[in-house]
């Protein structure tokens, strides 16, 4: 008898402390009717068969790998993007020293002439890269910060965080605070005025440059003149109805995360708690749990075809209800951070000029303001 009181009040407080500690609140009521698409050509892209190869070919680790093996080999055919395209701007590594925290990073610096450098120094962008807080870096992502320099005449900077499973999301959101101090004061030829600031990311890098709005203005430091969001990680619960109904449909995410997705929500976030080493319903690793009230203006892109469609989605909702400017753009039938794949993805520099025009139109560019 004991033995079955002990175990009853073990599942009690294992349903209490997942159900109420680790899953956060109801999101439901942010679950509006289907947006109107922002771009719909009625038909998958043309680029996704090439990037069903390519993601085979440099991403899909051999048969038998362990995660032990499989991470590094991940890590390196993703950064086969950056290491082997040609790109206008010039890439020049930094490291940004804030709150007591080094974070080495890259700086994007768009093509200039021989008598003018093609940036301003004084204008700015942060980028942190995707890659499910495990995968990804400066160099990987050197397509998106090429497109956004290129684009805005202005330096972007992308932080190489600390990423799992050698450190845990804290250190990711860590990291990405120091690199949002640095960059205040700091430019590419070293301090510098700053007149205005951007700040963007994919996927993963999505949900922390969202995180980073409600640190700037929480900590009372210069909030962003605007973000951009591709595609971001809002809820790390895993609640939103796209994670299951777009599992199948979601070429990039969907296998990798459909172990996951499949468990019980219950058992979902304690395999969270225990693998990321945070609680995934708090709002430094699921932003949407956060107040977004008194937010800058925000521009978020996201595909119906993905996993984190919903996430988008509801973030959106909610930021609206709280007051704060967010725009959703839904491009229809496009891989998971389509924009990431220029070379193969016709659509995607269509959605980095959307892009271009929403930093532009806040000031976020050379010459404007």
């Amino acid at each position: 008898m004991p033995f079955l009181i002990a175990f009853a009040v073990l599942i009690i407080a294992f349903v209490v402390y997942t159900k109420f500690v680790l899953s956060g609140p109801d999101l439901t009521k942010y679950d509006t009717a289907e947006p109107a698409f922002f771009f719909d050509s009625g038909e998958l892209s043309s680029g996704h068969g090439e990037m069903a190869a390519f993601l085979k070919e440099h991403m899909t680790p051999p048969a038998g790998m362990s995660i032990k093996e499989s991470t590094p080999y991940i890590r390196k055919g993703y950064e086969h993007f950056g290491n082997t395209r040609t790109f206008e701007s010039e890439f020049r590594r930094d490291t940004a020293r804030a709150n007591g925290i080094e974070v080495s990073g890259e700086w994007t610096l768009p093509p200039g002439t021989k008598t003018k450098k093609g940036y301003d120094a004084t204008k700015r962008i942060l980028f942190v890269h995707g890659g499910a807080f495990m995968v990804g870096s400066s160099i990987s992502h050197r397509s998106m910060t090429d497109a956004l320099a290129r684009r805005t005449g202005c330096a972007v900077f992308s932080p190489d965080y600390r990423m799992i499973p050698e450190h845990s999301r804290k250190d990711c959101v860590t990291d990405c605070k120091a690199a949002y101090d640095w960059i205040l004061k700091n430019g590419p030829d070293g301090p510098a005025e700053l007149n205005a600031l951007g700040v963007s990311g994919d996927s993963a890098g999505g949900g922390l440059i969202l995180m980073l709005l409600n640190y700037a203005r929480d900590a009372g430091k210069r909030a962003p003149d605007a973000a951009v969001a591709f595609a971001p990680t809002t809820d790390s619960t895993g609640t939103s109805p796209s994670m299951k109904a777009n599992m199948k449909s979601d070429l990039v995410l969907g296998k990798s995360l459909a172990p996951l997705i499949k468990l019980p929500k219950l058992v979902s976030v304690l395999v969270h708690r225990l693998m990321f080493k945070i609680n995934p319903s708090s709002p430094e690793a699921s932003v949407i749990f956060a107040d977004l009230h008194d937010l800058p203006p925000t521009l978020i892109q996201v595909s119906n075809v993905e996993v984190l469609y919903d996430d988008a989605r509801r973030y959106t909702e909610k930021a609206k209800q709280a007051g704060s400017p967010v725009t959703l753009q839904v491009w229809a039938n496009m891989v998971h951070i389509f924009q990431h794949y220029d070379h193969i993805i016709p659509e995607a520099e269509a959605a980095l000029d959307e892009a271009g025009k929403f930093f532009t139109a806040h000031g976020v560019a050379q010459g404007s303001k």
